[in-house]
């Protein structure tokens, strides 16, 4: 396998990680503050030197995050 050669995605990581994201968002519909909280800690996890998910696997989920940052601030006036 040469370096240049993405390692194979494993999606069951992903869904865990997109179930924790939905997860967050259901619950931030009871409480509109705690979204950005869930979602940090989330990104803390991904991004800890402990994540089972490897380089291509972290972008994916990252990306996810920030889709989710900017879905709920989407309709929401500027402070």
């Amino acid at each position: 396998m040469s370096r240049t050669e993405p390692k194979k995605i494993d999606k069951s990581k992903i869904e865990d990680f997109r179930h924790m994201i939905n997860l967050a968002k259901s619950s931030a519909k009871q409480d509109k503050s705690s979204l950005d909280e869930e979602l940090n800690m989330i990104q803390k996890i991904t991004d800890s030197c402990l994540s089972p998910l490897s380089y291509d696997e972290t972008e994916i989920v990252l990306n996810m995050i920030w889709r989710a940052r900017r879905n709920s601030k989407v309709g929401v006036p500027n402070e």
